[in-house]
């Protein structure tokens, strides 16, 4: 099982591996019933605000939450600086993984 306060970064061109290896943490986190209350996911085309509300959720009904933030890359430099500061401050129910082309996430 994955401890909660996790944070993932998968890069690369191969989505279908990220897209593997995220779907056996999510597995691990959350069963099928408490997968849809507690498992978001993102897109750098999403409200940035929306992200930040979701990184501060608690779980419903469950011991975790899983958020999928994806194409990373794409954020612009302040964003992605606001989002290393909120993983100072991850929550140990909070299991948040990201995904991008190249590895951007830097402190």
């Amino acid at each position: 099982m994955v401890r909660g306060g996790a944070a993932y970064l998968f890069y690369g061109e191969e989505d279908f591996l990220k897209k593997e290896a995220s779907e056996k943490i999510i597995s691990s986190c959350l069963n099928s019933e408490t997968r849809k209350l507690n498992y978001d996911v993102y897109s750098a085309k999403d409200n940035y605000a929306d992200i930040l509300t979701s990184l501060k959720s608690l779980p419903f009904l469950s011991d975790k939450r899983v958020i999928l933030v994806r194409d990373v890359e794409t954020f612009p430099e302040f964003r992605k600086k606001e989002l290393l500061e909120s993983l100072k401050k991850i929550s140990n129910h909070l299991c948040i993984i990201f995904h991008t082309k190249k590895p951007v996430l830097s402190d």
